[in-house]
């Protein structure tokens, strides 16, 4: 079965579909799965290398644009997919190209008109963590429930990858063990206040070294 798993929105997230990718390939070893992802995380994911067999049966491409879609399915034939964002370029592509098996969050009206299975996520709700959410939708496609680990990356960093990011550390002055705290979601899921923010950070302080990121129009709340 050749399988197209899609997961187009931030960093963040692609990351965290990288355990569904590997429930995907654990639980059926007759599938092969083409992964789509943004085109600016390529060189992040270039940085590392899926182990053993399951690496064999994976390719990451990065596809943003409605014309590259068209020419990508003109040239690869998938018996089912996997939306685990809602991505509108890829819901429409996936629909047109006549994609068997369409899977997805049945969110939205136009879900309803684009997949042929799927379950219905509010994520904003936060009750799973994303990961989870991300593999709830991959189990609908092998019909198996999981119950191994959440946060098993299918992904292991290189080990020249490795002293890259130990150097890196290292001249920032930052110790191995550390947090990292991102304040922001844009809008996707809940906001902790400040407050309970502060009062996570404060509890680690003593520990370990924190690290706070922010993008766009966070840098205030960092």
């Amino acid at each position: 079965m050749r399988v197209l798993l899609v997961r187009s929105d931030r960093l963040g997230d692609c990351l965290l579909a990288t355990p569904a990718l590997r429930v995907v390939l654990e639980q059926d070893p007759n599938i092969w799965v083409t992964f789509a992802v943004n085109p600016a995380w390529i060189p992040l994911l270039q940085y590392k290398r899926l182990g053993g067999e399951l690496g064999k049966r994976v390719e990451v491409v990065g596809i943003s644009e409605a014309q590259d879609l068209a020419s990508f399915f003109k040239t690869r034939w998938f018996d089912a997919a996997v939306v685990l964002n809602d991505d509108p370029l890829w819901m429409r592509a996936i629909q047109q190209a006549r994609v068997g098996r369409r899977i997805g969050n049945l969110r939205t009206l136009r879900s309803f008109f684009t997949y042929n299975e799927g379950i219905r996520q509010r994520r904003s709700r936060c009750e799973k963590h994303e990961a989870e959410y991300n593999i709830d939708l991959v189990t609908r496609l092998t019909r198996k429930a999981w119950s191994g680990p959440v946060l098993s990356w299918v992904a292991y960093d290189q080990q020249s990858a490795q002293k890259r990011i130990h150097q890196r550390l290292a001249d920032l002055g930052i110790p191995m063990g550390f947090h990292v705290l991102h304040p922001g979601s844009r809008g996707s899921s809940r906001y902790l206040s400040e407050k309970k923010m502060i009062e996570w950070v404060a509890r680690r302080v003593p520990y370990s070294s924190v690290i706070l990121t922010a993008g766009p129009g966070e840098l205030l709340l960092a």
